[in-house]
């Protein structure tokens, strides 16, 4: 039984092959005779199997479906840039809402004290000698030795040389500097540290609240800072007082030049 079957199956192969064959020189036959008639409704078929299959990819390529991915990251890119412009104005109109502010305090300065205002053209962190340049020189009636104040009316420094419409300022608590000061009504010798900030030494037993102001006599008493700290008790031999510029002159932009 088992020998019989295969040979069964071989037969019906071989049957199918026979078959097939036949049938394909039919048609070539039919066709060489037929002068192509096969080949044409092959062409005509396939014409119309190809048309329906582009059609079906030009509707959907055309839809969108493919499409919205690239429209999304378009209209992104696009919000985005608006938005960097939209922050960069933003950015320039507080800059120049600040720089408004600024002068309308120097204007106010102005008249209570003859002088101009100037623009700081040079980094404080620039110089190690504390020292700054500003716009204005002798052209604008900058001399040697005129004081130059914060928008606050606190002196930020004296200028030191001038030349046409420059001038070089150093800063009122340079390193290495001393200035004799009053903090409230006792008298300090101030160590200039830079960046705004110096120290001096109180009598022992002295009383000095942090926020006191501090002036000095040998610029016409005007303000040059208030006390920040203060270290020793009363049985220290003295009392250490911390001073130091209430405002940032390392983010000045512009000062006030008395020209008296």
């Amino acid at each position: 039984m088992s020998l019989y079957l295969p040979n069964k199956r071989e037969r019906s192969q071989r049957r199918k092959l026979l078959v097939a064959t036949l049938l394909v020189l039919f048609i070539f036959a039919f066709d060489f005779f037929s002068a192509g008639t096969v080949r044409g409704a092959l062409r005509i078929v396939g014409s119309a199997v190809w048309s329906v299959i582009h059609g079906a990819t030009t509707g959907i390529t055309t839809s969108g479906i493919f499409a919205t991915r690239s429209m999304v990251a378009h209209e992104n890119a696009r919000l985005k840039g608006e938005i960097s412009a939209l922050e960069e104005m933003l950015a320039h109109y507080q800059a120049d809402a600040m720089e408004n502010e600024t002068l309308r305090e120097m204007a106010i300065l102005a008249e209570k004290e003859p002088g101009l205002t100037a623009s700081v053209v040079s980094s404080f962190k620039a110089s190690p000698y504390g020292t700054f340049l500003i716009g204005a020189g002798e052209a604008e009636g900058v001399r040697v030795n005129v004081v130059v104040l914060s928008k606050e009316g606190f002196v930020i420094g004296k200028v030191i040389e001038v030349s046409t419409h420059q001038a070089l300022v150093e800063e009122v608590f340079a390193p290495r500097s001393k200035l004799e000061a009053i903090a409230g009504s006792i008298p300090l010798t101030l160590a200039g540290s830079g960046g705004g900030n110096a120290m001096g030494e109180a009598p022992r037993g002295s009383q000095i609240a942090t926020g006191t102001p501090v002036r000095a006599p040998e610029l016409d008493g005007r303000l040059v800072g208030i006390v920040g700290d203060t270290e020793g008790d009363v049985a220290a031999p003295s009392v250490k007082v911390y001073v130091r510029t209430p405002v940032n002159i390392e983010t000045l932009q512009f000062v006030y030049v008395t020209t008296e």
